[in-house]
């Protein structure tokens, strides 16, 4: 019986890119974040007959030394992981080289970044991947975005961007997607993107996953943490909301309802 969940509307498109591919793709997965995309994404990689190499982006955060040079040449708002600018492409980058020039007895690296630790884990705790992948999957929330027009010169859209007194934070989110985040996306060869039903949705998102994060019921989230989802989600809602506009780059959509059921055919 055919079933319509995001999991297996995924797996459906992504087992149909990797058979008529006559190389290793590098498909590029977007959704905002909570969207659930994750779990598809290792739903995918569980039961897919294809073997898949899955990179997060999420995974490439330069660490906190990284991120406080950013805050001290740039803006004090790169100290906060999420944004671009915020990523190791150069990693991501050679990371993709080795899982494409893999042979059957490679074992290739895959970074790790510790969440909890704000900080990636040493090369000695990555995962590996063995063996040349029939496909490379790269997932994260921005894989894709292309900034709008005004992403600069717009007005502040909350508290966050209104410290970005200069701009000097979005002008370089601008810069990095123009150039080496662009690099990146010029590398994949098809794009799958889930698209919410609004930002509003995020904010819940977000707050669900930090009620799983603290193993606590949504009532339950003490009010300063809730404050901190709040402040959090700010750093990446222009983006996100542009990308809902459509800068992004052209690829399959997923459309899902607030309570992220897959709603397309």
């Amino acid at each position: 019986m055919a079933t319509n969940t995001l999991a297996d509307k995924l797996m459906k498109i992504i087992d149909g890119l990797i058979g008529t591919s006559t190389s290793i793709p590098i498909i590029g997965l977007s959704g905002p974040q909570g969207s659930g995309k994750s779990t598809a994404l290792e739903h995918v990689l569980k039961h897919s007959s294809f073997r898949i190499a899955g990179l997060g982006l999420d995974d490439f955060y330069l660490p906190k030394s990284g991120r406080m040079i950013l805050s001290e040449t740039i803006s004090p708002l790169f100290e906060t992981r999420g944004p671009p600018g915020t990523h190791d492409i150069n990693l991501l980058q050679t990371t993709l080289d080795e899982l494409l020039g893999a042979t059957p007895e490679t074992v290739s690296p895959i970074p790790i970044f510790d969440k909890p630790s704000d900080e990636r884990l040493v090369s000695e705790k990555w995962g590996r991947f063995q063996g040349r992948p029939e496909a490379i999957i790269l997932e994260g929330w921005m894989v894709g975005a292309t900034p709008s027009p005004d992403f600069v010169t717009a007005p502040p859209m909350n508290e966050t961007e209104y410290q970005d007194t200069n701009k000097a934070w979005r002008r370089e989110q601008y810069e990095q997607l123009s150039r080496s985040y662009a690099d990146t996306w010029d590398r994949i060869d098809h794009f799958v993107h889930i698209v919410g039903p609004g930002f509003d949705a995020v904010l819940n998102w977000r707050m669900q996953q930090e009620a799983t994060n603290l193993n606590l019921s949504l009532s339950s989230i003490p009010h300063a943490r809730r404050q901190w989802v709040a402040a959090f989600v700010q750093y990446f809602e222009r983006l996100t909301i542009s990308m809902q506009n459509g800068y992004k780059r052209p690829g399959i959509i997923l459309p899902i309802d607030a309570d992220r059921r897959y709603i397309g055919a």
